[in-house]
């Protein structure tokens, strides 16, 4: 895949998109046709982000039907799970509003979101702040790795939550530059799952680096969680 050619392309999209209507969306969500096909959609880079996460962190859940990507009025990006009443597993990644208009925020948006539908929840809070600051981790690094541009951390999460679990698997990559096998390992002996009933132990036993406290936290559930003051990511050795 040539990237340089496919983002030079995403721009002649916006370039060519002049009419007031078209101006009003992202060229992300037109498909154009082109010598290999057609454009790029969310659609076609949703593909490109499960594969990428995949190969990184091991194999999805099957057993959920991803049936597509589509804008909340209001609200934050999300998952949401519509056949739950009658026991259906699909699966539709919501973006917000204003990732319509802005390539790089509904790209950002849609890879953390990815990371969520390797192992779904099924809407239970319980995921952890691992999978959280990994789901932030992985927007960055998608965003920076495909279009390609500079992100900073501190602009992009406002949420100090977020971003104190982003920093803490940042810590993790900045002591393992074998970070994603060991990830994989940790998802494999966790029931192939970065949340359900994570512990703090096993945390320690695929990272021994990382210190007591840090391990506790990153086990936390996320929705309730409630950072040790003063925690930030361990000293390295």
């Amino acid at each position: 895949m040539n990237w340089a050619i496919m983002n030079k392309a995403l721009i002649l999209a916006l370039l060519l998109c002049t009419s007031s209507w078209a101006e009003m969306i992202s060229s992300d969500l037109l498909a154009h046709k082109n010598n290999n096909g057609y454009t790029w959609t969310l659609t076609s880079r949703l593909g490109d982000v499960i594969a990428l996460a995949e190969s990184s962190f091991g194999k999805r859940d099957t057993s959920w039907t991803i049936l597509g990507v589509e804008f909340s009025s209001d609200g934050p990006p999300q998952l949401w799970f519509p056949g739950s009443y009658d026991n259906r597993h699909d699966i539709i990644i919501q973006l917000t509003k204003s990732s319509a208009t802005n390539s790089i925020q509904s790209f950002f948006q849609l890879a953390h979101e990815v990371i969520h539908i390797l192992s779904p929840s099924g809407g239970n809070d319980n995921v952890t702040v691992f999978e959280e600051g990994l789901s932030s981790h992985f927007s960055v690094r998608y965003v920076e790795s495909r279009i390609p541009v500079r992100l900073k951390p501190n602009e992009c999460f406002k949420n100090s939550k977020y971003l104190l679990a982003y920093h803490m698997i940042q810590d993790i990559y900045t002591k393992y530059p074998d970070a994603d096998e060991r990830i994989r390992s940790l998802r494999l002996k966790n029931n192939n799952s970065f949340s359900s009933n994570l512990s703090k132990e096993l945390i320690k036993e695929v990272f021994p680096k990382i210190d007591e406290t840090n391990a506790r936290e990153l086990a936390a559930i996320f929705c309730t969680w409630e950072p040790v003051k003063g925690i930030q990511p361990s000293p390295s050795p």
